[in-house]
């Protein structure tokens, strides 16, 4: 008996590690679902059923749903993400924080996104503080916009005042403005990152070591750098070429996000691209191969800011259009009472071209009264 006793005993402390082991050990896989949220409560209900074919992404690796609307991702990255796909509306946030328990996504069907022609909105190079009559001027291009009811406005970079040369205390307090004001937007906003909304690379004291520095500040406030979503018949994508390293700031699309914009791209071939980043091309490192991977694709227009002018180029046969900036053709901090009959934006529209029905300045008279521009 006690032989008996003795062995059992042995045998477990024998398995006991191995089950340990098995407990402790962190899963390899991300594993969430994209459901229908037919009562629009943000949660999955019982019979509320999975979507399939739906693309979800870590910010490495591109997957999608499959037909229960199950996903699995390597687990890597700093956030989940999906594209939202024509002809619907989330009733949960696009992304997820990795560190996050709930994975789930959640969408209702909108059977009027899913029109074949839309109008868009660009607007870019808002550089918002805390001073009462910026904050005032972006609530006046945010009521303009309003008005228009376009399909989605994206918003180019340099979201803030200038958070590169600031502390990060400093530069939460132009976040919170930023955030606080654009979340009056009636329809669908989408920013990008750009140099300014790079927190204290410049900074005197570089807070190298606090939460928020570089980049992290915007993701705290914004989510992934980079993404896509469909509008109609178009494929959108939002890039990030900020990159800093050795003390110094430059433009290139770094080797992991082009390794998603092509399986990105790969899953919406046919689709005509509208791509939206801060900085034009011509200042990126690797300009002719981001480029030759958007332009082996077909229709393609991009656009972008920075330059706080109001330019069309044409970066390899595809059309790149450089929007003037919101805050004024420069940084003023008065602009927007020397110029507060004009609202500079871009105001398209997509059919099966597209058109752009004002430049980087305009006034609520000039509403659609502009030439045509196919893309």
């Amino acid at each position: 008996m006690k032989r008996g006793i003795v062995g059992w005993i042995a045998s477990a402390l024998l398995i006991a590690p191995l089950i340990l082991g098995l407990a402790c050990t962190a899963p390899t896989q991300f594993e969430g679902a994209v459901f229908e949220d037919r009562n629009d409560n943000g949660i999955r209900d019982n019979a509320e059923p999975g979507i399939r074919d739906i693309l979800v992404s870590n910010g490495i690796t591109v997957t999608v749903t499959d037909e229960t609307g199950v996903y699995h991702l390597p687990r890597e990255g700093h956030f989940v993400f999906i594209t939202t796909p024509s002809g619907h509306e989330l009733s949960t946030p696009w992304y997820r924080d990795t560190q996050e328990r709930d994975l789930d996504f959640g969408l209702v069907p909108s059977p009027q996104k899913a029109t074949t022609e839309f109008v868009f909105v660009q607007m870019t190079d808002i550089h918002l503080d805390t001073a009462v009559e910026n904050l005032a001027f972006f609530e006046q291009a945010i009521e303009e916009v309003n008005e228009i009811t376009p399909a989605f406005v994206v918003i180019t970079g340099d979201l803030v005042y200038g958070a590169d040369t600031a502390t990060v205390s400093e530069a939460r307090e132009w976040y919170d403005a930023y955030s606080s004001v654009s979340s009056d937007f009636d329809i669908p906003a989408y920013n990008a990152p750009g140099n300014h909304d790079v927190v204290g690379i410049y900074c005197e004291e570089p807070p190298s070591t606090d939460p928020g520095y570089n980049e992290q500040t915007y993701r705290d406030y914004f989510g992934p750098t980079y993404y896509s979503f469909d509008c109609g018949g178009y494929h959108c994508l939002v890039l990030d070429p900020n990159e800093f390293a050795d003390g110094h700031q430059f433009y290139r699309v770094p080797d992991y996000q082009l390794e998603w914009l092509q399986q990105d791209i790969a899953h919406r071939e046919g689709r005509p691209l509208l791509v939206f980043f801060h900085e034009p091309t011509p200042s990126w490192e690797n300009r002719t191969e981001v480029l030759d991977l958007l332009g082996q694709h077909g229709t393609v227009a991009m656009f972008s800011g920075h330059w706080h002018q109001d330019v069309m180029i044409d970066s390899q046969g595809i059309q790149e259009q450089v929007t003037g900036a919101l805050c004024g053709e420069w940084v003023v901090r008065t602009m927007s009472r020397r110029h507060a009959s004009w609202i500079p934006y871009r105001l398209c529209r997509c059919r099966w071209y597209l058109q752009f029905l004002s430049g980087g300045r305009r006034r609520k008279a000039d509403k659609y009264h502009h030439s045509r521009c196919d893309g």
